[in-house]
């Protein structure tokens, strides 16, 4: 289902998403938008988590009709036109990685959304492109917090408790957690070890993976900018348990959908120093 909204003489460039139930019967696990590739639909998660576009497996690439061709490092990349409802993003690279069967044919990542001003409204299930003039329109409307573009990921400038800053960047692949950190951290920001009967435990996919994670309520408060979010829990993965120190990049952790399922965002991706906003 797609809309246009007027906005002036300019338009809203939208398309609506699914949420996907996960195994465990978790709802809202993932977003699920209709795409066109090479002027075929199919079914794609939307993935800010993930650096780059995906396919799962050269299947799915020659059921598109895409070439599928061997860059250095061992990388497998078809091109082909991909377009989100009128969200147009002309030609775009799509690594292709072995996956099991899914619910979809793969994922769009952050490299796909950078340029652009993307802007999420959870309760309306849409995603929409705005114009730079459509941005500045909502600028009175959301609650801006600072945010930067490092690695194709977009870190969020946050606080707990009034402590430092957190490396934190947004996953809308991680949709059920509000909060994913690794177990020491986690430990020093709930103040249990991990082990107690009332910990909550979801148990889901990471990659091609099934993993449990492990979450209990923060000890105060996360800051937002000037939005403060109390009854925050937060969960580290139990057979990853410092998944985030072993990346390739520095990060405490992510912040994922469930932080914001009942708010409207924007993502400004144009330059690596940028802004998250939270609309009021």
């Amino acid at each position: 289902m797609l809309s246009t909204l007027s906005v002036g003489q300019q338009d809203i460039r939208c398309a609506s998403f699914q949420w996907v139930t996960d195994t465990d019967g978790g709802e809202k696990a993932a977003m699920v938008v209709s795409a066109v590739i090479n002027g075929k639909a199919v079914a794609m998660q939307f993935d800010t988590g993930s650096d780059v576009s995906v396919l799962y497996g050269q299947q799915q690439a020659a059921s598109l009709g895409l070439a599928v061709v061997e860059r250095p490092g061992d990388r497998m990349i078809a091109e082909g036109h991909l377009a989100i409802g009128e969200m147009d993003f002309l030609r775009q690279a799509l690594h292709i990685v072995d996956y099991p069967p899914a619910q979809v044919a793969g994922r769009i990542g952050m490299r796909t959304l950078l340029g652009n001003i993307v802007q999420i409204d959870y309760p309306s299930q849409q995603i929409c492109l705005l114009s730079k003039a459509q941005y500045h329109l909502s600028r009175n409307r959301i609650r801006q917090v600072q945010a930067h573009i490092r690695s194709s990921k977009l870190f969020i400038n946050t606080e707990f408790n009034g402590n430092q800053e957190q490396q934190l960047f947004f996953d809308t692949g991680a949709s059920l957690y509000a909060l994913l950190t690794d177990k020491p951290h986690w430990q020093q920001l709930t103040g249990r070890q991990g082990n107690e009967k009332s910990n909550l435990t979801i148990e889901g996919w990471a990659n091609d993976q099934v993993v449990t994670t492990i979450g209990a309520p923060l000890k105060g408060g996360l800051l937002l900018g000037g939005l403060e979010v109390e009854s925050l829990h937060a969960h580290y993965i139990r057979e990853r348990p410092n998944y985030f120190a072993n990346l390739p990049l520095e990060a405490d952790g992510l912040l994922g959908n469930a932080l914001f399922f009942d708010k409207k965002i924007i993502l400004d991706l144009r330059n690596k120093r940028t802004w998250f906003g939270i609309f009021k």
